[in-house]
């Protein structure tokens, strides 16, 4: 799950971890708008399917095919995650992988013309992998340990000079995500 904070409040290591994370995500101001929606969808199709090819290369997992993506609200990813619309703590999902239904939902207000918006998706892409290939972890933390991991990777192979910077993130935090 990659969440934006509008309170700024830390509920928990991963909440404080996904909160930073989406302080650029507010920061970053308006996108102008992108294609017509036809081509939106096999961009984003064309995109995904990159990284889930990219994320099999970096660890050894077999490629999978790219789960079905579907946008929905703010509002209604909080309902999902959180069964609040409001959130937790002022915490709202920009997205989440439902790993039951093998679906990707993505906040409609991402933009996958933004490097940070790509990133997310690919995060996310690794939890799928990760379910996909039936990694075998200990707890959610250390899933979540790696999809940081491979993002910040990933942002490194597409010149971001100071991915924790850019995220947001400390890396000591995400190192910090171990199983309690």
């Amino acid at each position: 799950m990659t969440p934006r904070s509008t309170s700024g409040k830390t509920v928990s290591v991963i909440v404080a971890l996904v909160m930073a994370a989406m302080v650029a995500v507010v920061a970053r101001g308006q996108v102008a708008a992108g294609p017509a929606p036809e081509t939106a969808l096999d961009a984003r199709q064309a995109m995904a399917d990159a990284d889930v090819h990219w994320i099999a290369g970096k660890t050894g997992w077999t490629t999978i095919s790219v789960p079905r993506i579907e946008t929905r609200s703010t509002r209604d990813l909080a309902l999902m995650f959180f069964g609040s619309a409001e959130g937790y703590e002022g915490v709202r999902p920009l997205a989440l992988y439902a790993r039951d239904q093998h679906i990707l939902f993505l906040a409609d207000e991402l933009s996958l013309e933004n490097l940070l918006d790509q990133s997310i998706l690919l995060h996310e892409l690794v939890h799928h992998m990760q379910v996909g290939n039936n990694a075998e972890f200990d707890c959610r933390e250390e899933t979540e340990r790696q999809a940081y991991r491979l993002q910040v990777e990933w942002l490194r192979e597409h010149m971001v000079a100071q991915p924790y910077a850019f995220l947001g993130i400390p890396e000591a935090q995400i190192e910090g995500l171990t199983c309690p």
